[in-house]
């Protein structure tokens, strides 16, 4: 379970990085064209000539990088998360400890338990 979780620790810091980057892509756009638009009226339409292929490139590359980022997400909804039983969260001294506030042997309350559990794996039969 620690594993899965590091592994959605490592996909949520994938999903930052690939902001980050897009930010500083739609960054350099915007300065881009702020600089087209304080140009002579001339000159503007031989930049954006000029920006044609490299727009549509980092366009692009945006596109891509959000189809990342939905991948990734997709997959932290996909990850399974491991439904705990008794045994997960209590070790032998917590078993020996409740088998005598009940007043029932130890074997009796590990058997039980056992068979809880496997009736909750089979659907409610033993």
């Amino acid at each position: 379970m620690i594993q899965k979780i590091e592994n959605k620790a490592d996909l949520i810091e994938t999903i930052k990085e690939n902001n980050y980057k897009n930010d500083a892509l739609l960054t350099m756009i915007l300065d881009e064209f702020q600089g087209i638009y304080n140009l002579k009226e001339e000159n503007r339409v031989y930049e954006l000539d000029r920006l044609r292929g490299p727009l549509v490139t980092t366009l692009y590359m945006i596109a891509e990088r959000t189809k990342n980022i939905d991948d990734i997400v997709d997959s932290i909804m996909n990850i399974e998360v491991k439904e705990l039983n008794a045994f997960d969260v209590m070790g032998a001294a917590d078993i020996i400890e409740l088998s005598h506030e009940l007043g029932i042997s130890e074997d009796k309350l590990t058997y039980a338990i056992m068979e809880v559990i496997a009736k909750r794996n089979n659907g409610g039969k033993a």
